[in-house]
């Protein structure tokens, strides 16, 4: 039986739209943007994320699309802000996790911090993940992040 996947995805620089589009493309996956208008363009937004992120605030997040419990997996997607998962991907985890059966986490960096951003998916939703997925600027640079997709994708039949 094929599993009925939702991608959720929160992405500033396109680069965690890139990883979700991708996967909802290898699984046929329904793919959704969480989105916010709490956070604009410039070094103040900037400033105003890091800050958001390190203080482990929930900011008020539009209703997504679909409705997750109708997914019998749902993939996570969030860029790492200051070593710790975007804010509105906190807030959608904090609002959705009560109504997801089977999990799924991935994030993207510039650097470091993956390993923190994973773990706060872990803590807020409260849910083990099927699979877990980190790319950084590195892995994209050289081209490793295609083969952590397709490895991930397949993880996620599990």
């Amino acid at each position: 039986m094929t599993k009925k996947i939702l991608v959720v995805y929160y992405s500033d620089s396109g680069n965690t739209k890139k990883v979700a589009d991708y996967i909802a493309n290898a699984k046929g996956a329904t793919v959704v943007a969480v989105k916010t208008d709490v956070f604009g363009k410039g070094f103040w937004n900037y400033m105003k994320r890091a800050w958001c992120s390190l203080r482990e605030k929930i900011v008020p997040i539009d209703p997504i699309a679909e409705d997750p419990s109708k997914f019998d997996l749902v993939v996570v997607g969030a860029p790492v802000w200051a070593g710790h998962v975007a804010s509105p991907i906190r807030s959608f985890l904090a609002e959705y996790s009560g109504k997801i059966s089977g999990i799924a986490f991935f994030v993207t960096a510039g650097g470091a911090g993956t390993d923190g951003a994973l773990k706060d998916m872990r803590q807020i939703s409260k849910m083990e993940p099927i699979a877990e997925l980190a790319i950084n600027d590195k892995d994209r640079k050289t081209q490793h992040d295609q083969s952590q997709m397709n490895y991930f994708a397949t993880c996620l039949d599990s």
